[in-house]
């Protein structure tokens, strides 16, 4: 019975420590961005999609230094990048990023500001719908007024939460949940390799 106290802590431990690990491995990158040296090594997960804000109806478009969420058929294909083993992550589209700035204005950028967590969010879950907190400032979030422009982030939490929330949109079926949240199965079967249709 001492025994059996010991093993089963031990074999889940490294049953965790497999899974993360395993988890860390997966890769896919895009040639035209700038990588920090966690997501050259491979250790990131990236997952290309489109995110539409309830408050404008629309999704979001970065466009030269110009950060927009307009209702209409225009948005921007974004890549969303695992930074370390939590829900952290950079938001980014044909190399340029999406960050704050000091003041917490939401600014598209071709280089990610030296502060590296100004140029870096955390997602959370509200209601089905994915929020994106700056890991800078926890109280800054990406949020657009009814018009698709973007609101101050200090500003959004005294407005509705609603212009705060996106729905992920993905080009692939893929996880819906922050990257944490995700098992390793279904990561597995996100980067499955289709098979090609019988002729």
């Amino acid at each position: 019975m001492l025994i059996h106290k010991f093993v089963v802590p031990i074999t889940l431990t490294l049953l965790v420590s497999l899974v993360m690990v395993k988890c860390q491995s997966f890769s896919f990158k895009n040639k035209n961005q700038e990588l920090s040296s966690d997501e050259q090594d491979g250790r990131s997960i990236q997952i290309e999609l489109a995110l539409y804000n309830r408050c404008s109806k629309g999704s979001i478009l970065l466009e030269g230094k110009k950060v927009t969420a307009v209702a209409g058929p225009s948005f921007s294909k974004l890549v969303l990048t695992s930074v370390g083993m939590d829900s952290t992550l950079t938001i980014h589209s044909n190399g340029t990023f999406l960050c704050f700035n000091k003041r917490g204005r939401l600014v598209n950028k071709k280089r990610r500001s030296k502060r590296k967590s100004l140029c870096q969010f955390r997602e959370i879950l509200r209601h089905s719908y994915s929020t994106f907190e700056s890991v800078f400032n926890p109280h800054w979030y990406i949020g657009f007024n009814r018009t698709g422009h973007p609101i101050q982030g200090p500003n959004v939490r005294s407005r509705k939460w609603k212009c705060a929330m996106f729905q992920k949109r993905e080009f692939r079926s893929a996880p819906r949940q922050p990257f944490d949240k995700v098992s390793q199965y279904e990561w597995a079967k996100y980067f499955e390799t289709p098979k090609p249709a019988k002729s």
